[in-house]
């Protein structure tokens, strides 16, 4: 088997190093890997249940060797919505970013700062959403995890804080309405 860090040519194996430096959008189904290899990683970890252990996964696959993507579509995904999801997710996303930092120390920096940051983006998506869907408690949730990403941005709290104004704001206007309105 090749190298972990050699590149054959027409592949789109990101190189360890690559793979350390950024988070990288690879779900299962875009994989095929040999047996061998997926033992000696020890199969997918077993204290993922619902999140990141496809991007633990091909980690741990890339030190045994390059891979190939295979670029068509070979399943369909149907979306659900995020939320609650997206909380539930998080204790793992947690244990993610643990086990990279055991393993691969400093060298993931990009990976787990890149990891964060999309992280963030989510959550606040669905900030969004939910103060938009007249949801602040389900909001305030979500951006109060955010702050956990980021608990030294003055925006974050700022977003987090405009989650009771919305709610006050909607139980006032609710109060004022008049019956049958």
């Amino acid at each position: 088997m090749a190298s972990p860090d050699a590149r054959p040519d027409g592949s789109e194996s990101p190189t360890m190093k690559e793979l350390l430096a950024r988070p990288w959008n690879v779900v299962p189904s875009q994989l095929v890997v040999r047996r061998d290899v997926f033992e000696r990683c020890g199969g997918f970890h077993e204290r993922f249940i619902t999140s990141c252990e496809d991007l633990y996964f091909l980690l741990s696959a890339r030190e045994y060797g390059h891979f190939r993507c295979v670029p068509e579509p070979l399943v369909r995904k149907e979306t659900r919505p995020l939320y609650p999801k997206a909380l539930e997710r998080e204790p793992e996303c947690d244990l993610f970013v643990e086990l990279v930092r055991e393993r691969y120390g400093s060298s993931a920096d990009g990976l787990v700062d890149g990891f964060r940051r999309s992280r963030v983006k989510v959550l606040r998506h669905l900030g969004r959403v939910l103060i938009d869907e007249g949801r602040p408690d389900d909001a305030r949730r979500c951006l109060a995890r955010a702050l956990h990403y980021e608990p030294a941005s003055p925006r974050a709290y700022y977003r987090y804080l405009k989650t009771f104004i919305t709610a006050r704001a909607a139980r006032a206007s609710s109060s004022s309405d008049g019956p049958g309105v």
